[in-house]
């Protein structure tokens, strides 16, 4: 009798949280150890140690931020640039305004996770990112790199990253479109922060 109304009970949260609206506070069942979960003890960016968010999140940054269309024109010009000329396109994407203004700059990962290129930051160049995460424990790294593997070859990725000369991390927006270099597959990227 108890456990069938412990299973009618996660039964109902699990049934009334994923048709509820999302400001609703109900209880949400993680079915991994955790049991029954606040809602306002995560949020759509909450994201499980393993890799993935806890909340279904959207997929794309607000369409009416002008930053969302520069975004995406300025990585998929960058792709273009670096298919047609490979890692001969690294000094103009390092130095043209087109490519490197304000906060705004491309970086590039390969398919195992190795920055490439990184405008703001050549010192990073050379150094492997796989399985490492967000402040929230998100493999954010990871999930810019499967950008290659989507369908469409490209893909907006939020994550939680402080912003330059800041120790807080900020939620930041990523666009990674798949990329050609010399042979090479990997991801050129560029995003903004909230």
């Amino acid at each position: 009798m108890t456990l069938t109304l412990l299973s009618l009970a996660i039964f109902f949260c699990v049934a009334t949280a994923t048709a509820a609206p999302r400001h609703l506070k109900l209880p949400t069942f993680i079915p991994r150890g955790g049991g029954l979960l606040d809602s306002d003890s995560i949020s759509p960016d909450s994201s499980d140690p393993r890799g993935g968010s806890l909340l279904d999140s959207d997929p794309s940054p607000d369409p009416n931020d002008p930053r969302v269309d520069e975004t995406i024109k300025l990585v998929r010009s960058a792709a273009d640039l670096l298919n047609d000329k490979g890692t001969a396109a690294y000094p103009t994407l390092r130095t043209s305004l087109e490519y490197r203004h304000g906060e705004t700059y491309v970086f590039i990962y390969n398919l195992n996770c190795t920055i490439l290129f990184n405008a703001a930051s050549p010192q990073k160049e050379g150094h492997n990112t796989h399985n490492l995460t967000d402040s929230n424990g998100y493999k954010f790294h990871d999930a810019l790199v499967s950008a290659a593997d989507s369908e469409e070859g490209e893909k907006w990725v939020s994550y939680f990253w402080p912003k330059p000369e800041e120790e807080e991390s900020s939620k930041k927006w990523t666009f990674a479109k798949k990329v050609v270099i010399e042979g090479e597959e990997g991801v050129v990227m560029s995003g903004f922060y909230e």
